[in-house]
């Protein structure tokens, strides 16, 4: 719960919609959302955005960190996850039968 109310403070979330701000495509590439890096490969947009810190004097700390990273055997790629919209249905016992 502290994580919605902080994501709703920030704009993250819309109440009033339900809409979730995720700037990136189906394509995984950076949206017009995100100006600088629109139509940039997310996976390939560390070192323009690096860059882009250094040069607006907005990096506070740069370090490389070695941490396991969700990967799709099948495919043999990095998985990105992204905030879409969806639907949940809470089914009860007595309405499967």
């Amino acid at each position: 719960m502290h994580d919605y109310r902080v994501c709703l403070a920030n704009g993250v979330i819309n109440k009033d919609t339900g809409s979730v701000v995720c700037p990136i495509d189906a394509q995984c590439r950076f949206t017009d959302e995100i100006k600088d890096f629109q139509g940039q490969d997310v996976k390939y947009a560390d070192k323009t955005i690096i860059k882009n810190l250094k040069e607006s004097k907005r990096l506070v700390h740069q370090s490389v960190m070695k941490h396991s990273y969700p990967f799709c055997w099948k495919i043999d790629t990095l998985l990105i996850y992204r905030a879409i919209p969806s639907w949940l249905f809470v089914l009860k016992k007595e309405l499967i039968e």
